[in-house]
């Protein structure tokens, strides 16, 4: 009975103090403001998290990064710059550099020695080509003959004249000579002969048939043309009659083939309505001048040329046509 009676009175004892702690303002308010701290926290928390969810992605660059060998290289750049300013800068006043632009001039072999000037002519250097000579006053100066390079030699053949002129008897003539009587072809080798109203036979007017008794398919049409002179009006008369003359000093002119005729073909140094150089071939018409080449394929038609528009055309032999001849010169 004591012993029940103690226990009693201690659960008796616990029981109020659970009630006074619960009736203790205090320590509900602490209890709260731990609570809020807790809360806040996790506010915090949830809110970071959301926030590094959000970021955006990163940027991919594809450029490469700047290394120090590259600003190295950058560095040694400046430096090659920097040393031939100061070259320049270094170069003497005295040094002349001049850019030639004529035609270069074809130094001969053999030294040359300049004789000296009498007036007072300054110490100085000229640059040529690769070669540096020195100007010195009362001293002899020895020109070092330079190599003529391939470019130098190509534009040579540029300037080099498309035709030269050539008198009656076969002598060469200066390009402003205004009296020729044949021109030679500097690109093809072969020389020309040059029509004139003051020749009868020459006359450009004049008109032949087409004529070749070494033809074998059909020679064609001997006296065919309309002509003026001492040969009758065909190709191989008028020939004939040419070499018989001894036209511009040589015996062995011919009527040209197809290929050589249009090589006279030019649509820049004509007339509009002709196609060939009228300034070496003067009297020329616009008009069909025939060839030595045979239609194989019909052998009652001959090759001509239309200088109107440059074409190459074949009729029938016996039909009459312009003519011009052409001989081989032979390559000196």
């Amino acid at each position: 009975m004591p012993i029940q009676c103690f226990v009693c009175m201690k659960n008796t004892q616990t029981q109020g103090q659970a009630r006074k702690l619960k009736r203790d303002p205090r320590l509900i308010l602490l209890i709260l403001i731990i609570m809020l701290l807790i809360i806040s926290q996790v506010i915090v928390l949830l809110a970071n998290s959301a926030s590094i969810n959000q970021l955006p992605e990163p940027v991919l660059v594809n450029e490469q990064a700047i290394t120090l060998d590259d600003l190295k290289a950058v560095n040694a750049d400046l430096n090659d710059v920097r040393k031939s300013l100061n070259e320049i800068n270094k170069k003497p006043d005295h040094i002349e550099v001049k850019k030639v632009e004529s035609k270069p001039v074809l130094v001969p072999p053999a030294p040359v020695v300049v004789k000296k000037n009498k007036k007072n002519i300054k110490s100085k250097q000229k640059i040529t080509g690769n070669k540096k000579v020195a100007l010195i006053e009362k001293s002899p100066v020895v020109v070092i003959p330079v190599p003529v390079s391939s470019d130098e030699k190509t534009i040579q053949s540029i300037e080099k004249p498309a035709y030269i002129k050539h008198d009656i008897n076969g002598k060469s003539l200066e390009d402003n000579n205004g009296l020729w009587t044949c021109v030679f072809d500097t690109k093809s080798g072969l020389m020309w002969e040059v029509k004139s109203k003051d020749d009868t036979m020459r006359n450009s007017n004049n008109l032949y048939s087409w004529f070749n008794p070494d033809n074998k398919a059909l020679k064609g049409v001997t006296d065919g043309g309309r002509c003026k002179g001492d040969a009758d009006c065909d190709t191989n008369a008028y020939v004939n009659e040419m070499n018989k003359q001894n036209f511009c000093g040589h015996n062995d002119w011919r009527l040209p083939t197809r290929e050589e005729m249009m090589g006279l073909v030019s649509f820049g140094d004509g007339a509009n309505n002709i196609k060939i150089n009228t300034s070496y071939f003067p009297e020329s018409l616009p008009s069909w001048y025939w060839t030595a080449s045979s239609n194989e394929s019909r052998p009652e038609f001959a090759w001509y040329i239309l200088f109107k528009n440059g074409m190459s055309l074949n009729d029938l032999k016996e039909n009459p046509k312009h003519i011009r001849l052409v001989r081989d010169e032979p390559s000196s």
